[in-house]
């Protein structure tokens, strides 16, 4: 059969095609994988991969004592008998200090959510925010992005003590323990789009998950993963049941490879890396700080044992991890081991060892064995990932470190020749004479028989670059941004920078700018540092760790202070107004900024050529050039001065910032927002047509814009577009920068602290203007603002003795009546205070294991009314139930019960803990809606502590109604009492809406209220006085807008709700715009 050539020649190419493809296939299957963050906690304090260093070089032994920290029994836990049941004959441990704490406000978590997260979930989420701070990576660039997560696990042992408080938690501890939502969570919060997997193969999982993420990455399922795993010990269930089996070392060491090994010893502990494609993160510019070159993973199979290591599984999976990364063996110089101290496992792996990188090694070139657990015991599911960890530090700092507790190495391994060397002292890890890069190999074998081998390789090294911020202008200012989640945290931030900066005096300042402006994420509090000097940052750090936060943004002493929101602010120019300072602001903006002097002198030249004034000979007061403030001549110097002031903010601000006219200049709006050319808008103000404004400030607020920055110059009091922002901004959260800028020290317009001033208030802000290049330094990770949320456990308590039948009706409340007729209701009162103090309690930072109510009055339109009762007895959510179904268009209402009301067990031994455990159950009801706080009687004091509360945490309310609330003063509380709980035990004769425990509860607010200080509040507020009340003591006067109702103290929430309701409803309508 003949054969055409042209066919022949389409097939070879083909052929060749297909092997191209082929070949490039078989490259990515072993590309080698780039390290480029890192974050760990473990024990010892080691809270960073650098403190992991510094315990591992300095040769510290980081067991310690069982935690006292986590409800454990420690009298009962420890008999030193391994046959005693239920004890343990070991009584250490490696242990994270602070593993019951955590900060579920910075991943916009309720306390109640938290409490009932396993511990593991909560490390792995600010572990994972340090590992992408560690990248130099914002975590909202990687939003929607392809990036996995690959966790490890072993227990949820956690989910003992929340089965406990199920009731409590309200179906929350079911996904706060899964195993499977560990890494999911981590992905959800994150909003990662990559695989989420979690990894549980024992002692073996985090090594595992890191080569299930290293295939993710070849195989193009992810461009970016996070792995490893976390290991919290909860109880000690893992320590009782392994003493049992007496398989535990008695001093809870591990005695890796040594004569004297005696047991394992358990430990805990967090280990992250963030992987990537070595040639993505290369041409990404991210640092590497190690090459994963191979890896594998087997089973040890049907072996002698399920839980007996294999020597044979051992050198297949070592072997298969060097094919894997094309290797040999004698191309590894150490292996970081599994090592866990035992007298069966430790032998095996050493031999498994020495029949696989043992023959292609000698004892003047051994094989260098080391393991971390020797230093921190086995952290379980974190074990693999921390052995990686140690390695890639140990690259970094030319040092193979010590196995401790080895003196003697074992002497149920034949060491032989050599080739296979304990690392009993520390020893320099140089490169060989070839220069060939330096390697080592980290194990891991879980107790399922999974095991794992990744070979791990120093990075590439990078060509020399030129310094690109060698000499930074000394007299040109930088700018050093902070920010945070909340203002508590902003203050620590500025602590710890300083701190650090004290630690690190050879840093330069330009690169700590640099660093600080693209590696770390723009949260909402924020600080903007204006300077040109160490001493000037120094300064304002103190400044800033010092001092309280303020409520307003704030540009003092060249530190712009402000509050932005999630995302950032809406940013919008407003076209100024003031005619006086226009030809000032001119002559200074010349010299300060040559964009605005470009466009200054484009626009002079079109209003001059459209028969307008020569504004160039007006700014320089040239003879014979009209008056400055001269109608025609003001109103184009502001269009001029505006059109140019908006050339300098573009350089800074996005381009598609809206613009906002009114009626000063709409011209200047019409261009600036592309609707006319220059020439036609210079038309337009020559001639002084009439046109429409574009864009109107009420219409922005209303829309959620909330800094606007005015195209004017700067007056000395408030503006006038700040009287309208006011005005139309009824919740005080809008913001007016006047001018471009404040003046700086010289009396010339400070752009640098502008826009530092435009960023403390949210704008997203373009630095590399401002910021000059410069190296990206490894800065200290974020600040968790961390408090207690750990669930205690339950004691089993023997049920109480039967008791003799008791008296009909309510002790308490029988008592409290016979007071009163007897003259004496206060001496009553005083009993019940006296006996409240013996109520179970909780303070702030237990208060999740407590979490409040909240009664859904009505589904409706935002804002959503959140009802606040009196803490009189007898009060509580069903008063408000007839007021919002007098609304002409219903509301979303909710009504709380206030804690140790009710059915509630426990009750807050702080004013502080009442608040914070009412805001927390505000922000279980609300979410991100706005709100509106309303309360009743002393309620509305209440209401009024909770608003300052709940702004100073960043997440004030809309508004704030007092009905019909008395004045709290000291001098009018007695009598105030005594005739509203007379009335309401007139109303109750049987007790039935009293009783004992309603009494209790309201006597522990009465005590908790001398803790009460008023305080001010910036919200709207709306005070309605009930015409009929026959108190004594007047209305609670707040500066609040002041309605009178025809109804008396109770009946304004019953019979007369509907005349409630019509009062507040406008004022609703009206704060909402």
């Amino acid at each position: 059969m003949a054969v055409d050539g042209d066919e022949l020649v389409r097939a070879l190419r083909t052929t060749m095609k297909e092997n191209v493809r082929l070949r490039a296939e078989a490259e990515q299957r072993r590309e080698p994988i780039a390290v480029v963050g890192m974050a760990c906690r473990y024990p010892g304090g080691a809270s960073s991969p650098e403190q992991l260093w510094e315990l591992v070089a300095a040769g510290r032994d980081a067991i310690g004592d069982f935690p006292d920290d986590r409800g454990w029994d420690l009298a009962r836990l420890y008999d030193p008998d391994p046959d005693h049941k239920g004890t343990s004959y070991v009584r250490s441990g490696g242990f994270i200090a602070g593993a019951a704490d955590f900060d579920p406000r910075f991943f916009a978590l309720s306390p109640r959510e938290a409490i009932a997260l396993d511990p593991q979930q909560r490390l792995l989420l600010e572990g994972t925010w340090e590992l992408l701070e560690h990248a130099g990576l914002d975590p909202a660039a990687l939003r929607g992005s392809r990036t996995g997560v690959f966790a490890a696990t072993m227990y949820q042992d956690y989910t003992w003590l929340s089965a406990q408080h199920a009731d409590a938690l309200n179906g929350r501890w079911g996904l706060g323990m899964m195993g499977s939502v560990l890494s999911g969570r981590v992905a959800y919060t994150f909003g990662f789009n990559g695989p989420a997997l979690t990894v549980d193969t024992a002692c073996s999982s985090s090594l595992v998950a890191t080569h299930l993420a290293m295939q993710s990455l070849r195989r193009g399922e992810s461009d970016l993963a996070v792995a490893g795993g976390a290991t919290v010990m909860a109880t000690p269930s893992v320590i009782l049941e392994f003493s049992r089996q007496r398989a535990l070392a008695p001093d809870g060491r591990c005695k890796s490879f040594a004569d004297n090994a005696d047991g394992t010893g358990w430990s805990e502990g967090m280990g992250l890396l963030l992987l990537e494609r070595l040639g993505d993160a290369q041409r990404n510019g991210h640092h590497i700080h190690a090459v994963l070159r191979g890896s594998a993973v087997n089973s040890d199979g049907a072996s002698n044992g399920l839980t007996a290591p294999s020597g044979p599984a051992q050198e297949r999976v070592i072997r298969a991890a060097l094919a894997d990364a094309g290797l040999g063996p004698a191309e590894v110089d150490a292996v970081e081991a599994h090592g866990t101290g035992t007298t069966l496992g430790d032998p095996i792996e050493a031999n498994a060892l020495l029949a696989t990188y043992g023959r292609d090694h000698h004892a003047d070139r051994p094989l260098w064995l080391g393991s971390l657990k020797s230093n921190i015991g086995h952290t379980q599911a974190a074990a693999g990932v921390g052995g990686l960890l140690k390695m890639i530090m140990a690259l970094r700092h030319d040092t193979l470190p010590r196995t401790l507790h080895a003196e003697v190495p074992s002497s149920r391994v034949d060491w032989g020749d050599g080739a296979v060397s304990l690392l009993r002292s520390h020893r320099p890890w140089r490169r060989d004479v070839a220069g060939a890069p330096r390697r080592a190999g980290v194990s891991a074998f879980g107790a399922s028989g999974t095991n794992a081998h990744v070979i791990v390789e120093e990075p590439p090294v990078t060509p020399a670059v030129e310094d690109v911020a060698a000499q930074p202008d000394p007299t040109s200012p930088t700018v050093w941004l902070l920010s945070a989640r909340t203002a508590a945290a902003l203050t620590a931030r500025a602590a710890q920078l300083g701190a650090w900066l004290d630690a690190h005096p050879a840093h330069r300042p330009v690169d700590l700018a640099h660093s600080l402006a693209t590696t770390r994420a723009h949260l909402e509090y924020r600080a903007a540092i204006v300077g040109t000097g160490v001493a000037e940052l120094r300064s304002a750090l103190r400044v800033l760790a010092e001092q309280a936060a303020p409520k307003r943004m704030t540009y003092r002493d060249r530190i712009a202070r402000g509050t932005g929101t999630k995302g950032g602010h809406r940013v919008a120019y407003v076209v100024g107004s003031d005619r006086a300072e226009w030809p000032r602001a001119v002559v200074d903006l010349l010299r300060a900024a040559p964009v605005f002097a470009e466009r200054f002198r484009a626009c002079a030249d079109a209003l001059l050529r459209n028969g307008g004034a020569d504004l160039r000979a007006v700014v320089t007061g040239a003879t014979g050039a009209p008056p400055a403030d001269r109608d025609d001549v003001a109103r184009q110097g502001l269009f001029a001065l505006a059109v140019a002031s908006a050339a300098v903010w573009q350089e800074y601000l996005p381009a598609s910032v809206p613009v906002i006219d009114d009626n000063v200049c709409p011209a200047a709006g019409r261009f600036l927002s592309g609707t006319v050319t220059l020439e036609q808008a210079a038309r337009e103000v020559v001639s002084n047509m009439s046109q429409p404004p574009s864009r109107r400030l009420a219409e922005l607020v209303m829309a959620g814009y909330r800094t606007f920055i005015e195209l004017g110059p700067r007056a000395d009091g408030p503006s006038g577009i700040a009287e309208q922002v006011a005005e139309t901004d009824s919740a005080r959260r809008a913001v007016v920068l006047a001018g471009l800028a404040p003046f700086d020290r010289a009396g010339t317009y400070d752009i640098a602290g502008a826009v530092a001033t435009a960023y403390a208030c949210g704008a997203t802000v373009d630095w590399s203007r401002l910021v000059p290049p410069g190296r990206r330094i490894d800065l200290p990770t974020y600040p968790f603002q961390r408090s207690r949320f750990w669930l205690e456990p339950v004691a089993e308590t023997p049920p109480p003795p039967p008791q003799a039948p008791a008296a009909s009706g309510h002790t308490l409340t029988a008592l409290l009546r016979r007071a009163d007729a007897a003259g004496d209701l206060l001496g009553g009162v005083e009993m019940l205070v006296a006996a409240s103090r013996y109520r179970h309690s909780f303070d702030s930072a237990t208060r999740g294991a407590h979490p409040g109510s909240a009664m859904l009055l009505s589904e409706g339109a935002s804002p959503v009314v959140v009802c606040i009762p009196s803490f009189l007895a007898g009060s509580g959510p069903h008063q408000f139930i007839r007021l919002t179904t007098e609304f002409t268009t219903r509301p979303r209402a909710f009504a709380l019960r206030l804690p140790g009301f009710g059915s509630a067990t426990a009750q807050p031994d702080s004013w502080q803990a009442a608040l914070d455990s009412l805001a927390d159950t505000i922000a279980t009801a609300c979410g991100d809606l706005p709100f509106v706080l309303v309360g009743h009687s002393i309620g509305g004091v209440l209401a009024h502590a909770l608003t300052d509360h709940l702004d100073r945490a960043g997440r004030p309310p809309s508004g704030l109604v007092l009905v019909d609330t008395f004045d709290p003063a000291p001098g009018h509380r007695q009598e105030t009492f005594r005739w509203a709980m007379r009335h309401i035990m007139s109303l109750d004769p049987a007790g039935v809406v009293v009783g004992d425990d309603n009494l209790l509860a309201m006597a522990n607010y009465l005590r908790l209220f001398d803790e009460w200080h008023p305080a001010q509040i910036t919200v709207p507020a709306l005070a309605l006085a009930a015409t009929g009340t026959t108190a004594a003591a007047p209305h609670w006067q707040i500066g609040a807008t002041q309605v009178q109702v025809a109804a008396d103290h109770f009946s304004i929430l019953d019979a007369h709700a509907a005349a409630a309701a019509r009062a507040i409803e406008p004022w609703l309508r009206a704060i909402a715009g």
